[in-house]
């Protein structure tokens, strides 16, 4: 399992070193009729040597390998392209060709999206996974081409966790504190609802953050907290799978549209690949994550299915803002009994 996480760094210290060379070029969206030998794809994301890192490095491979290098994938992680909103926009007007996230990022441009933000909703990851790629998910699909992306890989992104600079072993430990999260109103509404208040802020200021101890804790998967360093900022890590992220991959339909119909199949093709794959690509990188901040200090502790559970009646409220809401309660209605199929 360590071999396989240290070659992915590998591949990703390489990688740094280009974006400088990288970040000076500027692929213009192609015309439908000019000769395509070789296309360029830059690809941004947040975080680093994680198994989001990995899942676009196995994309990448599959691109590469499928059209015979007349497509070249360029990935920049760690925010080296912006802030996942600076990127979002990027990706909306072709200056840039891609990004993986969490769909969190996105609930301000297409808000049927945040139905996948609800805490407690899908029982594992290989559910998750499989849900949103079924026929549930198209309503989410066509809400993101509307909004000029393709989205040609859904995967699970790990359960979420707290990382805080306090212990967390009931729900009242909640109330009162300070968390930050991403631009969802639906996670707001849960932290609002467990009486803790609330900053979004990118990934990439957390460190910061909890360290000039304007925010408290975060949730997150265990190899993002990790591969960020924020255990040393904030030691307690508490294990309590209340919600799981939804990553996507999604490419610049403007971009897309003016490629050759081959290229574009050859880029959707390894998308499914890529979600296919990524179920053997999440369990290595948790498990190797909770084992190195233990053994780096971390207070390593398992939320009680007791207060689990009062979490999970606490987080109505979130839970009703999907319900009531015209658009996203059918969408909640259509996963959920997708869901049940694989129960």
């Amino acid at each position: 399992m360590l071999q396989s996480i240290k070659s992915w760094k590998s591949i990703s210290l390489r990688a740094s070193a280009l974006a400088c060379a990288g970040l000076i070029a500027f692929c213009a969206v192609p015309h439908k009729a000019e000769a395509q030998s070789k296309v360029t794809l830059r690809i941004g994301h947040d975080t680093i040597e994680d198994y989001q890192d990995a899942v676009v490095r196995f994309y990448k491979e599959e691109v590469e390998r499928e059209s015979g290098g007349r497509i070249q994938v360029q990935i920049f992680p760690a925010n080296q392209l912006g802030s996942n909103s600076s990127m979002n926009q990027q990706v909306r007007d072709g200056a840039l060709q891609g990004i993986i996230q969490p769909s969190a990022f996105l609930t301000p441009i297409a808000k049927i999206l945040g139905v996948l933000d609800l805490p407690f909703l899908f029982p594992n990851e290989s559910v998750q996974t499989a849900v949103l790629n079924s026929p549930a998910a198209d309503v989410l699909n066509e809400a993101l081409r509307k909004e000029g992306y393709e989205p040609v890989a859904w995967m699970t992104g790990g359960f979420k966790h707290f990382n805080t600079t306090f212990p967390v072993t009931k729900a009242d430990d909640f109330k009162g504190r300070i968390y930050r999260t991403m631009t969802s109103p639906i996670l707001v509404k849960q932290y609002q609802s467990w009486g803790s208040t609330v900053t979004a802020m990118s990934f990439s200021e957390v460190y910061m953050g909890l360290q000039q101890k304007t925010i408290e804790g975060h949730e997150n998967p265990a190899d993002a907290t990790y591969g960020r360093k924020l255990h040393e900022v904030a030691k307690y890590f508490t294990i309590s799978d209340h919600g799981a992220l939804a990553t996507v991959l999604t490419l610049s339909s403007r971009w897309l549209d003016g490629l050759d119909p081959e290229l574009q199949e050859i880029l959707k093709k390894a998308g499914r690949a890529s979600a296919e794959k990524s179920k053997d690509l999440a369990k290595p990188f948790q498990d190797h994550a909770i084992e190195a901040m233990a053994k780096e200090g971390a207070m390593i502790t398992k939320l009680p299915e007791e207060e689990r559970t009062i979490l999970r009646e606490r987080a109505q409220p979130a839970w009703d803002l999907i319900e009531t809401d015209p658009a996203m309660g059918p969408a909640l209605k259509g996963l959920q009994a997708e869901i049940a199929k694989h129960n």
